[in-house]
């Protein structure tokens, strides 16, 4: 009978830890963009394939283009809180939280035309990056 309550506590105890680190992880968006920048394989394992990138071409236009995997090149945030005190290329961050399962982070330039949106979903516990907007004039 006492096997049968520690066995019951433990497995309970367990699982309300699951449920637990189930839920941080999907409220960290900040932790996810810590391993998304400093992890290479982390981030290919969280990026969309084919990723959607749209971009203005000369006349301002919306274009947009698929991205492979074998195309794509690794992007780090890490350093992003620093980017406003540069001497050239300057631009401030913005994160918008569109709802628990998407978030844009914004890259928007200080006098210098910079405006990049990076789109994230939350899909099955997991974030990943779905589509890139470059809207720099």
């Amino acid at each position: 009978m006492l096997r049968n309550i520690i066995f019951l506590s433990i497995f309970i105890g367990g699982c309300q830890y699951l449920q637990t680190n189930h839920y941080d992880r999907e409220e960290s968006f900040e932790f996810f963009l810590e391993r998304f920048s400093s992890d290479s394989v982390y981030q290919i394992d969280h990026v969309n394939f084919p990723l959607f990138y749209e971009y203005l071409n000369d006349l301002y236009e919306v274009e947009s283009r698929a991205i492979s995997k074998s195309n794509y090149m690794l992007l780090n945030f890490r350093d992003d809180h620093l980017a406003r005190k540069r001497e050239a290329d300057a631009y401030e961050i913005k994160v918008l939280k569109l709802s628990k399962e998407k978030v844009t982070y914004i890259r928007s330039g200080i006098d210098n035309g910079m405006l990049i949106e990076f789109h994230f979903e939350l899909h099955n516990g997991e974030w990943y990056l779905f589509k890139i907007f470059n809207r720099s004039t």
